[in-house]
């Protein structure tokens, strides 16, 4: 077939012109792959490049290149810092760690705070009192408490307080008998004891049999010691209810439990709350003792406070008067612990000596 030469020469100016566009455009392609890779290697060095001319000038940019570190491939450190420009804290439980971080294996990050307040050596607190509120009367139960386990007793304080009240003349003949009922007890008993023995003092204890039952190595302190012993019935029944027989019943076992710890049958007997009657009375009238009661009522089983029982005491006691407290009963016979040096102190410094009921009888005879 014959293809006129116009049509071969046209067809070989279309091809040239396809491989010159194809040339112009891997030419392109290879100025603008070159004028992106510093955008990968060094963004920010790159734009500065191509942008600033057109802000600032050819020799601004020169200037800033030669100026500049690039540190945009180099990772992110922290500035080291010197420990010795950092002030020194202390831990404050670094000789008291916590016992819940000892030995599990758990290091304890130490919380740096700010130093603490300067706080003065000495301040002034005030002084706890005794409290003063007036404790409303109660009434004694009839039905004597059963003892609970109680912690054991620390020793109280036994500072003397000065003397308080009016001044009495000194006379070699003013006596005054201590006396504590419902004990013996391992919690208030043996504190009592101690003040007793610090100073020097001796007194009575009306114990109860069920007590004595349970805490008789107290009783046998109480009589080594050089105190009195009396009969205060077996349980802490009120004997003004009882028929003769049950009165008899409640001395003699009280008696026969006293009798079987230290061997000597007790010389007082002192009626449960104080109640004794007509037939009481008749139910010991075969006995050579009788009921012995009180003439100051300290009212600590009613909850008075130190400072109502140490006014009492000191206004309504005279020369063999006969002061009733307690060594047990209740969670108001702390008070009694408490007012005990008072009492000594003032009393003593009235001029009254502090005796057993036998030394009380003995020196009115």
């Amino acid at each position: 077939m014959y293809i006129p030469a116009q049509s071969t020469s046209t067809r070989k100016t279309a091809i040239q012109q396809k491989k010159k566009k194809k040339r112009r455009q891997i030419l392109a392609l290879i100025v603008f792959i070159a004028l992106i890779i510093p955008f990968f290697h060094y963004p920010a060095k790159a734009i500065q490049h191509f942008v600033s001319p057109l802000f600032t000038g050819s020799s601004a940019v020169l200037d800033s290149d030669h100026s500049q570190q690039i540190t945009d491939n180099v990772p992110n450190k922290k500035p080291e810092s010197n420990d010795s420009d950092l002030p020194t804290v202390q831990d404050p439980d670094k000789n008291n760690k916590d016992d819940d971080n000892l030995g599990n294996g758990v290091p304890t990050t130490p919380t740096h705070t700010a130093p603490p307040e300067t706080i003065p050596e000495h301040i002034d607190t005030p002084e706890t009192t005794p409290e003063t509120s007036k404790t409303p009367e109660v009434k004694p139960d009839t039905t004597f408490p059963v003892e609970t386990e109680q912690p054991a007793v620390t020793e109280p304080e036994t500072t003397i307080p000065p003397g308080q009240g009016t001044e009495h003349e000194p006379s070699d003949k003013k006596y005054v008998a201590l006396t504590f009922d419902d004990g013996p007890d391992t919690k208030y008993t043996p504190a009592i004891l101690d003040i007793l023995k610090q100073y020097n003092v001796k007194a009575t204890f009306f114990v109860v049999g069920t007590q004595v039952e349970k805490h008789g190595s107290v009783l046998q302190r109480i009589l080594d010691e050089g105190h009195s012993i009396g009969n205060h019935s077996y349980n802490h029944a009120n004997l003004t209810k009882l028929s003769n027989k049950e009165i008899a019943y409640q001395i003699k076992k009280a008696d026969d439990l006293i009798t079987a710890v230290i061997g000597v049958k007790p010389d007082w007997i002192r009626a449960p709350y104080g109640a004794v009657n007509d037939m009481v009375k008749e139910s010991m009238k075969d006995d050579d003792r009788s009921f012995i009661g009180w003439d100051v009522d300290t009212r600590d089983w009613a909850g008075s406070s130190v400072e109502e029982m140490r006014k009492n005491i000191n206004e309504n006691t005279k020369s063999n008067s006969i002061i009733l407290m307690h060594s047990f009963g209740g969670k108001h016979i702390k008070n009694t612990v408490e007012l005990l040096p008072y009492i000594i102190q003032d009393l003593q410094d009235k001029g009254f000596t502090l005796v057993t009921l036998d030394e009380l009888k003995k020196n009115k005879a």
